[in-house]
């Protein structure tokens, strides 16, 4: 009977160790871990004024990597300086797909918007309730009127 259990313990083993690269775990035989993906958000680089009238425009420019191959990228004004709060959030793109690299280029009309300061945001979703984000240098304040050149 010992030796019954023995094979048995032995079995489970080569059928753990043949099944461990397929599933992403294991020695050093298996795939590399991917890294998680990445966003850094470039434009506004500075803080600005602008006026909803006449709506006056904002460009957004920002990179990504996703080695996953799984991300979507969501691009959002903030109000209170907090992504993880959403009910102050404005979406400006949704499901973007990444580009590895290659500069997105992004025009935001803020029109609709209510006066306010906001910081830009890129989100970049991946797994199961994971994801990554990039904040913008430069913050956009909002105001309902006119801005008046000096």
């Amino acid at each position: 009977m010992a030796q019954r259990g023995w094979l048995a313990s032995v079995a489970l083993v080569a059928v753990a160790l043949l099944l461990a690269p397929a599933c992403g775990g294991g020695g050093g035989s298996s795939a590399p871990l991917l890294a998680p993906p990445t966003v850094e958000v470039t434009e506004p680089a500075v803080d600005r004024l602008i006026a909803t009238l006449p709506a006056e425009t904002v460009e957004i420019r920002f990179t990504d990597m996703d080695p996953t191959g799984t991300a979507l990228i969501d691009v959002i004004a903030d109000r209170d300086g907090s992504p993880a709060t959403t009910t102050d959030q404005v979406v400006i793109a949704q499901d973007l797909l990444p580009q590895n690299g290659t500069e997105h280029v992004l025009t935001w009309l803020a029109e609709t918007v209510a006066p306010g300061t906001y910081g830009i945001y890129a989100r970049v979703r991946f797994g199961s309730d994971l994801e990554v984000v990039g904040v913008a240098p430069g913050r956009i304040q909002v105001d309902a009127l006119p801005i008046e050149d000096a």
